[in-house]
């Protein structure tokens, strides 16, 4: 439905730029748009095609400065892209205070497989010569087996976040952790990244759905002069047992503890 709205939206528009990088490795396709778009939910990785079914909305990154509003990361300057063979791009920004670096790796499974994984590495570079008090917010809007009302999100532990329907689960995990996190509904942790005032996420949400469900992360990383911060991110597509696999793996654990038993 969703991705619905996104193509009437185009028709709606006269000029709108696109610089898309398309990533493609084993079953898996994706889309990352670096340009600051008419279309504001456009911005960053739109597509994630895992044998055939989009399973991504949109996933971006936003930052501010002390207590300023947050930006998308793309209002920092027009994109430099490298591209690393077909599966791998690294998108870059650089202003006069700071520069920002994210390298994209879309490693797709076996077909029919429906697994899939992206490993992201960001870099941000004080280029100043004064600490910079920065906050980066990294956003997921997933749509788990393409369908958008019925997922579930779970905070699994301090780095990581698992978002699921009946059939599929995505974990979104980094190093380091965290210093925040939030589970909501659509469209409510977007609208805080982008209504022109300071956000602090809620460390809420984790148990919500079923319902159209986003989640973001935020690091609170204080940069030295001329210092840099590292966060590395891997984004995990699998399926979820059918119950009869289920059921055969647990009659498997209790043969495998009666003959422990018996020894």
């Amino acid at each position: 439905m969703k991705k619905q709205l996104i193509t009437l939206a185009l028709l709606g528009l006269s000029a709108l730029s696109f610089g898309q990088i398309n990533l493609t490795d084993g079953n898996s396709t994706a889309t990352v748009d670096p340009t600051s778009n008419n279309l504001s939910f456009l911005r960053g990785m739109n597509s994630w095609n895992v044998d055939g079914t989009e399973q991504l909305f949109q996933q971006w990154y936003w930052f501010r400065v002390g207590n300023s509003a947050e930006r998308s990361i793309d209002t920092i300057s027009a994109p430099t892209v490298t591209l690393f063979g077909t599966n791998s791009a690294k998108v870059s920004y650089a202003n006069a205070q700071l520069s920002i670096d994210i390298t994209f790796t879309l490693i797709g499974g076996a077909t029919g497989s429906m697994t899939s994984d992206v490993g992201e590495i960001v870099r941000v570079h004080n280029l100043s010569g004064a600490a910079l008090d920065f906050h980066l917010f990294e956003y997921d809007d997933f749509d788990a087996s393409g369908t958008s009302g019925d997922d579930r999100g779970f905070l699994q532990n301090s780095s990581t976040i698992m978002q699921q329907d009946a059939a599929t689960s995505i974990t979104v995990g980094s190093v380091p952790a965290p210093n925040h996190w939030q589970i909501a509904g659509i469209p409510t942790i977007f609208d805080s990244l982008e209504d022109g005032s300071a956000t602090t996420l809620g460390d809420t949400g984790s148990g919500s759905g079923p319902a159209d469900l986003a989640f973001a992360m935020q690091w609170d990383a204080p940069i030295a002069a001329r210092g840099s911060f590292l966060m590395s991110k891997n984004k995990l597509i699998t399926a979820v047992p059918e119950p009869s696999s289920l059921l055969v793996i647990g009659l498997g654990l209790i043969g495998l503890a009666k003959r422990r038993s018996r020894k």
